[in-house]
């Protein structure tokens, strides 16, 4: 074999422009499988840096509404009533200023998480202990710390643990250090311990540890050993049904859904990269086909020299084996080069990766890659060598030599027409598909979002509960920050609120309207969002009818007002108006 692959070298060394032909051909084919499939292996295929991830699973609250976040009140049900279970952890999201005792803030990304939380992902700290139950009991505020935060605050000092840092302007102690490859839920730079038994609520409710209304934070589970997931989401059914009876005005409808972590992970982007993947194998196909035309091409030049070998003694195996060894020197070379061109190809993707691709911080071209691209190299160097070498070995010898050249292309075209008309089948499927999703991304961009983004900036503020313990204080402040901006020449509009768009909601909540019955199954239900006058007009988002926030609904026992979206105005006030209706939330008066 050693002689075999060294005369396919000189071989090849002779047709420097073939050889430069078709290894181009096969490193674009071959990088682009590559470098999706680097997505893919980071997105889907890598373990989850969770122990026994199979026992880990979101716990979805649903309705008629779809999937939904939690109240406390209902959490803290589930978490009494279940059987299936070992542990049940809550969690929000937040932006929080933080930053050392002695040093600047900088904004990072903050989970409001419960003590269990921990538990449930099973992952070990990489410096000092999880959250336990003391910790929440102590009334002490405790923060762990991901790597990333590690070294923005303290340059990842072994000594951070116990150390304290200042959130939002209260001081909390750093009992742990995450590994890098921990950073769940997608983006979380550090979670801070809940003084109770959920989440701090971002909205001013009555009875927070009680309340069944406003649903604004999500949960996780860590199933107990030995059950299933199926037993599990049966166990939590049969209690959803128990308290949809004892608490009908506000479960009314409501159940639990379990979903295993890596699908809630992956469901959204899962058939898209698939998708991708099959395209871009289908690119490497054609390339294949590509390089098989000029394999083929090549042996018609070649047919004299493989009959005069085979009048030498070499036998048809001989000689298939001779083609292939110089196919797979050229597939071996081709996926070298495959390799480099897909290095840079990935470090571009995770680039221009959307934020919503989860694990994106895990695609590499690691290991498993390479090893899958040097096998799919050995695998495409057969399949475009194998009818080249077949065809070759076919001729008979004293006919090769005594036929034309004309002749000798003549008898290879059936071949070669077969592998055009595969190309041709191959590139149609890949055009329609790039069609249809050129006319998808097309219509996507026509869609009016509701705003408009041109000149639209937007900065985020964290305001710190000790300096401004009231929420007057806080309003005060807010009054005077839109003030001073809105007296500033470069400005058009200034205005507040909250979420931003896109970036989702916090907060949910079920209301009744006025003169309906308030009992009915289907409650209504809406995603809350929170806004100063000057935030429609800053963002360009039109009034269809009524008025925005003034300084009328500022002052403190001035009658609530609120502003619906179109979407809601159609679904509760089908053909109606909706300005001068009345709503009212659970557990407000008003």
């Amino acid at each position: 074999m050693g002689h075999t692959f060294k005369y396919a070298i000189r071989t090849l060394l002779k047709a420097p422009g073939f050889i430069a032909v078709a290894i181009v051909t096969m490193a674009i084919g071959i990088a682009a499988n590559s470098a999706i499939f680097s997505v893919v292996n980071g997105v889907l295929l890598r373990p989850l840096p969770f122990p026994d991830e199979a026992r880990v699973v979101r716990v979805w609250m649903t309705s008629h509404e779809g999937r939904g976040n939690h109240s406390a009140g209902e959490f803290t049900d589930f978490k009494r009533e279940n059987r299936s279970l070992q542990s049940l952890a809550g969690f929000r999201g937040d932006a929080a200023a933080v930053a050392l005792p002695s040093g600047e803030p900088t904004q990072l990304q903050l989970q409001h998480v419960t003590a269990e939380f921990f538990d449930v992902l099973g992952t070990s700290p990489a410096l000092g202990r999880p959250f336990s139950g003391a910790d929440r009991a102590s009334g002490d505020r405790r923060v762990v710390l991901s790597d990333t935060a590690w070294k923005e605050l303290f340059a990842r000092d072994a000594g951070a643990v116990g150390k304290t840092v200042r959130i939002n302007g209260e001081a909390s102690t750093v009992v742990a250090v995450m590994p890098p490859a921990f950073g769940w839920p997608e983006g979380a730079q550090l979670w801070l311990l809940s003084k109770e038994a959920v989440p701090p609520s971002p909205l001013d409710v009555k009875d927070p540890l009680t309340n069944r209304d406003a649903h604004y934070f999500e949960a996780i589970a860590r199933l107990k050993p030995g059950v299933t997931i199926q037993a599990a989401q049966q166990d939590l059914h049969t209690v959803a049904l128990t308290l949809q009876g004892e608490h009908a005005a506000t479960d009314a409808g409501r159940d639990i859904e379990l979903v295993p972590i890596r699908v809630d992970l992956t469901g959204d982007v899962r058939g898209a990269l698939l998708l991708i993947q099959g395209a871009v194998a289908l690119v490497l196909l054609i390339a294949c086909a590509n390089v098989s035309s000029l394999l083929i091409a090549r042996a018609t030049g070649r047919r004299r020299e493989l009959a005069i070998r085979a009048a030498l003694g070499a036998s048809r195996g001989d000689l298939i084996r001779q083609l292939l060894a110089e196919s797979l020197v050229l597939g071996i070379v081709g996926g070298a080069a495959g390799l480099l061109l897909a290095s840079q190809l990935v470090v571009w993707l995770v680039r221009m990766l959307p934020s919503a691709v989860p694990r994106a911080h895990a695609i590499a071209l690691d290991i498993t890659v390479t090893i899958v691209t040097l096998l799919a190299s050995l695998v495409t160097a057969i399949l475009f060598g194998m009818l080249p070498a077949w065809q070759a070995s076919r001729s008979d010898p004293t006919t090769a030599m005594k036929e034309t050249g004309e002749r000798g292309s003549s008898s290879r075209a059936r071949g070669r027409a077969a592998l055009v008309i595969a190309e041709i089948a191959l590139t149609l499927v890949l055009l329609v598909g790039a069609g249809l999703l050129a006319n998808s991304f097309l219509r996507l961009t026509r869609v009016d979002p509701g705003f408009r983004s041109e000149h639209a900036t937007i900065a985020e503020l964290n305001v710190p509960q000790t300096r401004y313990p009231k929420g007057s204080d806080e309003t005060r402040l807010y009054q005077r920050l839109i003030r001073d901006l809105q007296e500033r020449t470069e400005f058009q509009a200034v205005g507040i609120g909250f979420p931003q768009p896109f970036r989702g909601s916090n907060a949910s909540a079920s209301f009744y309207i006025e003169g309906r019955d308030s009992s009915r199954h289907n409650q209504p239900h809406a995603n809350l969002g929170m806004a100063s006058g000057g935030y429609f007009a800053a963002m360009g988002i039109p009034l269809i009818a009524g008025r925005t926030f003034d300084d009328r609904d500022i002052p403190e026992g001035a009658p609530p007002v609120a502003i619906v979206s179109t979407a809601l105005a159609r679904k509760y006030w089908p053909g109606e108006n909706p300005v001068g209706k009345r709503l009212r939330f659970e557990n407000n008066d008003k």
